[in-house]
């Protein structure tokens, strides 16, 4: 009888406990290798659990592998590492896979601003360097998308302050090791409104972004030499 008791308290509690994997969006996953074998560390913007369930997102992280029959396994359950019942989203992250490691880029409406802020960790969540501001201060700097070009990270977002007349696509150029801004550049024009840049990189050289005003897609490719980037002139691409 009390084994019966227990049973059912444990399904009620297990039933309590939200999974931090329901109600998310902006999922990264990057495969990484340690002593053991290759990896993914995955991280995603989550609701579940919050006061406010229908649009406060924090930040969780998860390392997930596959056996030698290709069935999915987590070293560990989902964690909380960005925010407390907050607004951090969306995520994005990249890896240098020299040193491991991982730079995180999200969303941050938690205060009085709308910036982007990011994290230098390792794929276990050890920190390098802890939760500063990449792109803030007037008006609102949002949707960043991040990747790893030869000894840097790149970040495009996109920036509503002025010298912007509405908003206007940006990247900037970190150290891949400190997080040390190297360089910004201005991506798309001054007088357009363009918004969520997207972006891709061959690890080494060169990257690509585009962005979108609701009709066009477009674009410039990033050349990497000697801890500076260098843009071709924004094309379009597509029209819809």
């Amino acid at each position: 009888f009390h084994f019966i008791l227990f049973l059912a308290f444990l399904s009620q509690l297990v039933y309590a406990q939200q999974d931090p994997r329901e109600f998310s969006h902006s999922m990264s996953i990057l495969p990484f290798a340690d002593s053991t074998g290759h990896k993914y560390y995955i991280t995603w913007s989550s609701s579940s659990g919050s006061d406010d369930g229908e649009w406060q997102h924090d930040i969780y992280k998860q390392i997930a592998l596959f056996d030698e029959t290709g069935t999915l396994q987590t070293e560990s359950n989902p964690v909380r590492y960005i925010g407390s019942d907050e607004a951090q989203e969306p995520v994005s992250a990249a890896l240098n896979p020299d040193e491991n490691i991982i730079m995180s880029v999200w969303e941050d409406g938690s205060g009085a601003t709308v910036d982007n802020r990011g994290q230098l960790h390792k794929p276990d969540g050890a920190i390098i360097k802890k939760n500063w501001i990449v792109a803030g201060g007037a008006e609102s700097q949002h949707s960043p998308s991040i990747v790893h070009l030869e000894k840097s990270f790149l970040v495009a977002y996109t920036d509503e302050a002025p010298p912007a007349e509405f908003a206007m696509n940006k990247t900037k150029l970190l150290d891949d090791q400190t997080g040390a801004l190297l360089q910004t550049l201005e991506l798309s024009p001054r007088d357009e409104d363009q918004w969520w840049p997207v972006a891709a990189s061959d690890n080494k050289t060169h990257a690509f972004i585009g962005g979108g005003d609701g009709s066009n897609f477009s674009g410039s490719v990033l050349t990497f030499r000697a801890d500076s980037a260098f843009k071709t002139p924004q094309q379009s691409y597509l029209h819809h």
